[in-house]
């Protein structure tokens, strides 16, 4: 059970906003009605300035200038110098994207792509792939001549337990990678078992050094010998070198890596996939041969322009025979669409949005109004003459055909955006507004001789007319202020 000072203080709780929004309704009712009674007495000993709310349209306006743009514009011509050999359009002209505009003299260019393509004709005909085939026949006679001299100077039992230890060293390093990859004790137990294996190898690795010491050189490198004169036999023992084993292991390796790289060569050659770590001084021709043609080939291509866009030719600053370097020669301009780029005083920047309808009329066309809507404001302000601006551009209706076809690039023009319109709406002069709290408006309304204060909702406004959404009718007199009477 909760006692009495607990509830008290929840009751204060409660109370105390109470109290606090009925003081606040209660101000603003005593200031309603003091405005409402020092309104009517004032009425009384006054005479008063009252106009007749109406019902009609308003409209807000941000007026400013412009000038009528494409909807995009590409400044083309061609990567490369070169004599103009042809012009295939003049000012005027409509295109389509990829359009031949022009080309340049392109002799030179076909013979370099005739002769690239020779070089690489050369190198992957059947003659070179047959002449690959060869040598890759060639090289693995090689890697078995190598291996079997290695197998000599080394024995069989030692090549072959050095065979079987990298192979155990590739294993353990594949097993530890797949167990550090996918945890699992199955992996785990895979590298233990590697591991083994690879003790296991380098004890026969040893073994088998120790059997080539003691039997297998004696056996192979003894030269017995005899001086002339004497029947004494002389036995010495000539083993192998380390810089001959040496030499004997780096030929078999370089007959195995021959082979590898003349085989990448040969896929290459019939156009088969290659691995990107693929390496070899016949493989390098071959790619230089394919990036030559493919250098010639864009050349010849870049000899000709086509249009990167669709829409009219607006400028050409070349003609046929000029030499000209790479840079733009053509404007292509897409005017699909009326677009006007314009600019307001920056006190109306509230008055323009994306999507705001416009109202436009050209200088040289000053009796049709052209419609359209906002389609982009720029977030910054633009400097211009000492002036800050706001600049939007508008897209306009192109359905006044016959108009618009008489629509020049450049063209300058007036134009309102419409911030706010109010069809058939109560009007009355904001002379008439009080203003008693932010946005909250009220109006004096003339009633058989008195005053009677009115709360109003207020929808949009310009300096002179507000539109009234609720809390008058059209016909009602309302006051607009209050002068002396007359003596």
């Amino acid at each position: 059970m909760q006692n009495k000072s607990t509830a008290v203080f929840k009751n204060k709780k409660f109370i105390i906003p109470l109290l606090i929004a009925v003081v606040i309704l209660g101000g603003a009712l005593y200031a309603y009605l003091k405005i409402s009674t020092k309104s009517v007495t004032a009425a009384q000993e006054e005479t008063l300035n009252t106009v007749t709310v109406k019902q009609g349209d308003l409209v807000l306006y941000a007026s400013g200038s412009g000038t009528l743009v494409a909807a995009q514009e590409s400044n083309t011509g061609f990567q490369t110098s070169g004599q103009i050999k042809e012009l295939k359009v003049k000012v005027g002209d409509k295109v389509e994207i990829s359009d031949i505009l022009a080309r340049l003299d392109t002799t030179d260019a076909e013979i370099g792509v005739k002769q690239a393509e020779t070089t690489l004709t050369n190198l992957t005909s059947s003659v070179a792939i047959a002449k690959t085939e060869e040598t890759i026949a060639n090289d693995n006679k090689n890697i078995q001549d190598t291996k079997q001299t290695l197998i000599t100077m080394i024995s069989n039992n030692v090549f072959t337990a050095e065979d079987r230890l990298a192979a155990a060293e590739k294993a353990l390093t594949d097993a530890r990678k797949l167990a550090t990859e996918q945890p699992s004790s199955e992996n785990t137990a895979a590298v233990d078992k590697a591991v083994a294996t690879v003790e296991r190898m380098k004890r026969a690795l040893k073994g088998a050094h120790a059997w080539y010491q003691s039997d297998y050189v004696p056996d192979n490198f003894t030269v017995k010998s005899r001086e002339e004169g004497s029947r004494k036999v002389t036995t010495t023992v000539y083993p192998p070198s380390v810089t001959d084993i040496a030499a004997a292991r780096a030929d078999y390796d370089l007959a195995k890596a021959t082979l590898i790289e003349d085989e990448f060569y040969l896929s290459a050659q019939k156009g088969e996939e290659v691995p990107e770590s693929a390496t070899g001084e016949s493989l390098k021709t071959l790619y230089e041969a394919r990036l030559n043609l493919a250098s010639a080939q864009q050349s010849l291509e870049e000899m000709v322009l086509t249009a990167p866009i669709s829409g009219t030719i607006t400028s050409i600053t070349a003609q046929t025979g000029d030499i000209v370097a790479s840079g733009s020669i053509i404007t292509i301009s897409d005017m699909s669409k009326l677009m006007l780029d314009f600019y307001l005083d920056e006190t109306d920047w509230d008055k323009v949005k994306t999507s705001y309808p416009v109202e436009v009329v050209f200088d040289s066309l000053p009796d049709i109004t052209f419609n359209g809507v906002v389609t982009s404001v720029d977030p910054v302000l633009n400097s211009s003459s000492g002036t800050t601006l706001v600049k939007g551009t508008a897209e306009l209706d192109s359905n006044t055909t016959s108009a618009s076809q008489n629509l020049l690039l450049g063209m300058n023009a007036s134009i309102n955006v419409i911030g706010g319109e109010a069809k058939n709406a109560i009007l009355v002069s904001v002379d008439a507004l009080h203003e008693i709290s932010p946005d909250v408006f009220g109006v004096y309304v003339l009633k058989n001789g008195s005053l009677e204060f009115k709360l109003v909702e207020v929808g949009i406004r310009d300096s002179f007319t507000a539109e009234v959404v609720s809390g008058l009718k059209s016909g009602d007199v309302v006051s607009t202020g209050l002068m002396e009477s007359a003596q």
